[in-house]
Order: structure tokens, then sequence, then C-alpha cells
């Protein structure tokens, strides 16, 4: 009996134990979970106000006037291709476009080289022609001083569903927002061409009782300059 009690007092010993373990365990995992985030958000913050560093910035900015290609590479026109450089540097400026950082200059002055390097060897955008098209509205000027705001404000709404549906469905690229027009890139004169007769179709739809908005518009083709 003496052994048997024994063993019992033993095994209530070892579970009161692994208890205790438990209490100091769990009370010990929500501060370490605290030093966890906190150690990371201070890492992050770092990160993050390295980044924004004004002075790195622009030291990153005036590295790139000295690496060979474009040192503007990142602008809509410079990613207007197809081209691998192009394509990344596309993506990477719409990823970063409102949080410019240093991160971002040294990314987009990578790009700038491994452009270069592809001009250099007879690919990329050396050799690739870039439709700009540029639109605005006769006659808007003149309507908006009687029509008001609040009338060109909603017939800049219509006309910009009217001008950007055919663009983007053709290929192109809404660059710019020009008032009562707007700036686009396509690859070809023929997709910007065919853009703009669907365009101006669904402009002409557009009804107004003082006003008959008509699309104007001039396309550019060249090789951007190096």
């Amino acid at each position: 009996m003496s052994d048997e009690r024994a063993d019992r007092d033993e095994s209530a010993d070892r579970d009161e134990q692994a208890d205790r373990g438990q209490e100091a365990e769990g009370s010990r995992s929500p501060k370490a979970g605290r030093a966890a985030r906190g150690a990371r958000a201070k890492v992050a913050g770092a990160a993050k106000r390295v980044n924004e560093s004004p002075r790195l910035v622009t030291a990153a900015r005036l590295a790139r006037e000295l690496l060979p290609g474009d040192s503007r590479f990142g602008d809509p026109l410079s990613t207007a291709g197809a081209e691998g450089p192009q394509v990344v540097g596309k993506r990477l400026s719409e990823l970063t476009a409102e949080r410019p950082g240093s991160v971002r200059e040294v990314g987009l002055a990578a790009l700038q080289v491994w452009q270069a390097l592809s001009e250099a060897q007879g690919r990329g955008r050396g050799h690739d022609q870039v439709t700009i098209v540029f639109t605005d509205l006769g006659g808007y000027s003149t309507w908006t001083l009687d029509a008001g705001d609040t009338a060109a404000l909603e017939l800049l709404r219509d006309v910009g569903e009217a001008v950007e549906r055919p663009v983007a469905d053709n290929g192109g690229r809404v660059v710019k927002r020009l008032g009562d027009g707007l700036m686009a890139v396509f690859e070809a004169p023929q997709p910007a061409l065919d853009a703009l007769l669907d365009a101006r179709g669904r402009v002409g739809e557009i009804e107004l009782e003082d006003y008959s908005p008509q699309l104007r518009a001039s396309i550019h083709v060249g090789q951007p300059p190096g």
C-alpha cells in the first residue's frame, strides 16, 4: 500500500510541475510575442526611414546621371515598349509611384543599365518606335465660360470614358490627362488610329443642348531620345 501511495504522490507531483511549467510558458508567450512584434516594427521603421531619406534619394539620382543609359528611365515614355527592362520598369514605377525612395531609384538605375546594354547589343528601345497621341475638344474652352464648372466636369467624365476605353482596347496607355484632352502611348500607329476613330464616334454620341463636343487629335511617331 505504501508503494502504491508513493507512486500516486510522485505522479501528482509531476502533474503539478507540468501545470506550473505550462502556466509559466503561457505567461511568457504574450510577452515574447509583443517583444518580437516590437522588434519587427523597429526594423520596419528604420528601413522606411532609410528608404525615404532625402540625402539617399538625392545621391541615388545623382548616381543615375553617371551611369550609362537614360537617367530618366522609368517615366511612361521610356517604359512604353515590350522589352524586358521596359516591362519591369513600368511595373516598378507603378508600384512605387506614391512612395518614391532610394529603393525605387536603385531599382530604376539597374534597369537603366540593363536597357543601355540591350541597346548596345542592338536590342531594346534603340530600335523601337513609339506612337504618341494627343487629344482635346474643339471649342471646349469657349463653351465652359457659359456652361460653368459643374457642367464642364460632367462632360469631361463622359469624354474620358468615351476616349480611354478605345485606347485601352487597342493596346494603348494613357500617360497624362491634359484638361479636356489626354496624352496616350501606343506601340504602333495603326492601333492608335483605330483607337482614335472609335473614340471620335463615341464622343460624337455625347449630346448637350448648347455644345456638340468634337474630338481633335494628333499622332506622332518616332523613337524616344536616348
